[in-house]
């Protein structure tokens, strides 16, 4: 009896319109489901590319910070042969002022 009478309520006009009803808003919930997984992957995507630009800077940061420490152990290679030469100089010299004219002005350029 119970049956009868939903079968009777669905079939009727009433049970169109809420069929009816019930397809609009599962329809609306799929297209609502689908814009945000749409927006999702795009947001993904956004990241994503985001996160490959900073590593490729990141990158060319770490590079140009190898070269420039590579250049500054050079230069200190440079003042410490500058420095062991006038050591070299010094403990050489047996005169009264142990500096020559050429030590001074290396010492003077040493900085």
């Amino acid at each position: 009896m119970l049956a009868a009478k939903l079968f009777g309520f669905l079939f009727g006009p009433g049970g169109r319109i809420l069929l009816a009803v019930l397809a609009l808003t599962a329809w609306t919930i799929y297209q609502r489901a689908d814009a945000t997984s749409d927006c999702k992957e795009a947001q993904l995507r956004v990241e994503l590319e985001e996160a490959n630009r900073k590593l490729r800077e990141a990158a060319l940061i770490y590079q140009r910070a190898e070269a420039r420490a590579k250049e500054s152990a050079d230069a200190l290679e440079q003042v410490e042969r500058q420095k062991d030469e006038i050591l070299l100089e010094l403990q050489a010299s047996d005169t009264s002022c142990p500096l020559s004219d050429s030590a001074i002005e290396r010492l003077r350029s040493i900085r």
